[in-house]
C-alpha cells in the first residue's frame, strides 16, 4: 500500500507551487506582490539570509510568509494552509507534481485548503458581496480528468470547526454546480458530532440524496494536535502526595475572549466562587455577540459587578492562545479545571488546547462547551469524572438548560471545602494519571494517524463519512 502522497497544484512560481484555487486577490498578490516583497526583504536581511523582514522587521521564512498570503490581502479571516496540509510529521510523504506529471500518474490528489472559515471561500460571505466558490477555479481539464478517475479532489477543513447545514449543503452544491463525480471529492473535517449532523441535515433537507453527497473524513486535527504538548512542554512525572502540597484554589478557569458562554458564565458565577479560584479574564476582549447579550439589563447588571479584568500569570491575553503559551503554575496551584471551550452557542464541535491542558497537568474538569464533548472524550479512551459532578449535562441540548445545569454544578462542588476535594481527588488520581499517559500516547502516535490518513487518500473513497480516530465508517439514516 502506497505511504506517498501526489499532491497536483495547478499554479507554480519561482519559489515553489501555489495553494489550489487561490481567490483572484490573493494569487496576483502572491504573483506580482509577493516576490518583490520578498527581493526587498533579503536585500534588507544580513544577519540571516535564510529568513527575510517585512516593512516592519518581522522576520520571514518563505513557508512562514507563504502561509498568510491570504491575510495579506483579505483580512485576518482569510488565512490558509501551505504547510502541506497541515501536516507536521509527514511531509516526507508528499510529491508536490504540476499538471503535465499528472499525465504520467495514475493516482493524484487536487488539494484545497479554504481560507479560514469555508463561508470565506464557498459560495458567499458576509463582507464582500460577490459570489465566491473555490470550485470555479479548478481548471476544467482537471476537472475532467478527476471525473475519469485518474486523481481526487481534497478539501482540507480539518483545521476548522463549524460544521453545520450551511457548509454541507454548500458543499453538497459546490460539487453538484461543478460537475464533479461526488465519488472522488472528500472534505476533511474536525467535528466531534458529525454522526448526528449529517442525519439532521438531510431529515431537514430531503432535496439532497444521500448517494451525491461527497464523501467526509471526519479528521479531528486538533485531538492529533492534542500532542502538541508532548513536543512543547516536558512530561512530568507526579507523585501523588506531591501534586496536592501546593494546591491554593478549588478552580482554574483561564479565559481569554469573553465570548457568549464566558461572560453568562463569570455574570453568574464569579462572586461565588472568586475566593477559592483562580480566573482570568479582560473585558477589553469583549466579542460583538456577547456585547449584545448585554441588551439584557439583568445581565448587564452583573456584568458591571465584575471587574475590568482578572489575571493570573500574565496581562497579555489577547496574545496568549494555544501551546507555545501553556504556564504550569496556574495548575499546579488548582484542582480542578472549569474549561471554557472555544464554543457553546454555536456549532462549532471541536475539541481544542482548553481541554487538553487539564487533562496533561492531571485535572478533572467541567467542560463549558458543546454536548456530547464527553462522549467523544470516552470514546477516544479517556476517563471523565462522574465522581465528582454529575455529568448528564454532557447530553443537554438545549443551550441554556445545559449552561444552568453546569453553573449548579459547579456551585455544588464548590460547597465542598479545599480538604474535602483534596481527599475526593486523591481518591481517584489513577484516572488522572491514565488521561495523562493517553493524552502523551497521542502525541507519540502522530505520525501513525498522519500515514493512516495518506492510504485512506491513495485508495478509493468507498464510504460516505469515515471516522479517522475511531476507525468507524458512518452512514447516512436517510437514502435517495
Amino acid at each position: 500500500m502506497p505511504h506517498k502522497l501526489n499532491l497536483l497544484y495547478d499554479k507554480w512560481d519561482l519559489y515553489g507551487h501555489l495553494p489550489n484555487c487561490l481567490d483572484k486577490n490573493v494569487l496576483e498578490y502572491a504573483i506580482y506582490v509577493y516576490p518583490k516583497l520578498r527581493q526587498e526583504g533579503l536585500q534588507n536581511t544580513k544577519d540571516d539570509t535564510s529568513f527575510w523582514t517585512d516593512g516592519y522587521g518581522f522576520k520571514y521564512n518563505e513557508l512562514t510568509h507563504r502561509t498568510y498570503l491570504g491575510e495579506k490581502t483579505l483580512g485576518p479571516g482569510f488565512n490558509m494552509w501551505t504547510n502541506e496540509l497541515g501536516f507536521t510529521y509527514s511531509v516526507d510523504g508528499f510529491n508536490p507534481i504540476n499538471y503535465l506529471e499528472s499525465k504520467n500518474i495514475r493516482n493524484w490528489i487536487y488539494p484545497i485548503e479554504p481560507f479560514g472559515h469555508l463561508h470565506h471561500s464557498l459560495n458567499f460571505d458576509l463582507n464582500r458581496k460577490e459570489r465566491i466558490s473555490f470550485f470555479d477555479y479548478i481548471p476544467p481539464e482537471i476537472i475532467q480528468d478527476i471525473n475519469d478517475g485518474k486523481g481526487k479532489i481534497l478539501i482540507n477543513y480539518a483545521h476548522e470547526g463549524w460544521v453545520g447545514d450551511f457548509l454541507l449543503k454548500s458543499y453538497y452544491m459546490g460539487v453538484q454546480d461543478a460537475k464533479i463525480n461526488p465519488n472522488n471529492v472528500v472534505m476533511l473535517i474536525n467535528d466531534t458530532n458529525i454522526k448526528k449532523k449529517l442525519n439532521g441535515f438531510f431529515q431537514r433537507h430531503p432535496m439532497f440524496s444521500t448517494r451525491q453527497m461527497p464523501k467526509l473524513i471526519n479528521y479531528c486535527y486538533y485531538v492529533i494536535q492534542s500532542g502538541a504538548f508532548f513536543r512543547f512542554t516536558p512530561n512530568m512525572q507526579i507523585n501523588s502526595e506531591d501534586y496536592f502540597l501546593n494546591k491554593k484554589f478549588k478552580f482554574l478557569s483561564l479565559n481569554r475572549r469573553l465570548n457568549e458562554h464566558r461572560l453568562i458564565l463569570l455574570a453568574n458565577l464569579y462572586n461565588e466562587i472568586k475566593d477559592s479560584s483562580s480566573i482570568s479574564f479582560d473585558k477589553t476582549m469583549i466579542t460583538n455577540d456577547a456585547n449584545e447579550l448585554l441588551q439584557n439589563k439583568e445581565l448587564l447588571e452583573k456584568y458591571n459587578n465584575l471587574p475590568n479584568n482578572s489575571f493570573i500569570d500574565t496581562t497579555e491575553l489577547n496574545s496568549t492562545n494555544g501551546y507555545r503559551h501553556d504556564a504550569s503554575e496556574p495548575f499546579k496551584e488548582s484542582l480542578i479545571s472549569i474549561v471554557t471551550e472555544t464554543s457553546f452557542f454555536h456549532q462549532n464541535d471541536f475539541i481544542s488546547e482548553k481541554t487538553w491542558k487539564p487533562l496533561w497537568h492531571f485535572q478533572p474538569f467541567i467542560v463549558v462547551g458543546r454536548p456530547y464533548t464527553l462522549k467523544y472524550l470516552k470514546q477516544l479512551g479517556y476517563k471523565t469524572f462522574d465522581w465528582l459532578f454529575d455529568e448528564r449535562y454532557d447530553e443537554i441540548e438545549n443551550d441554556m438548560d445545559r449552561m444552568d445545569f453546569i453553573i449548579n454544578e459547579i456551585k455544588k462542588v464548590n460547597s465542598y471545602t479545599l480538604e474535602e476535594l483534596n481527599i475526593k481527588i486523591k481518591e481517584h488520581f489513577s484516572d488522572l494519571e491514565h488521561n495523562h499517559n493517553t493524552l502523551l500516547a497521542y502525541g507519540e502516535s502522530r505520525l501513525f494517524w498522519e500515514k493512516e490518513l495518506i492510504k485512506i487518500l491513495n485508495n478509493p473513497f468507498n464510504f460516505d463519512c469515515y471516522d479517522l480516530l475511531n476507525k468507524k465508517y458512518i452512514s447516512y439514516e436517510k437514502t435517495i
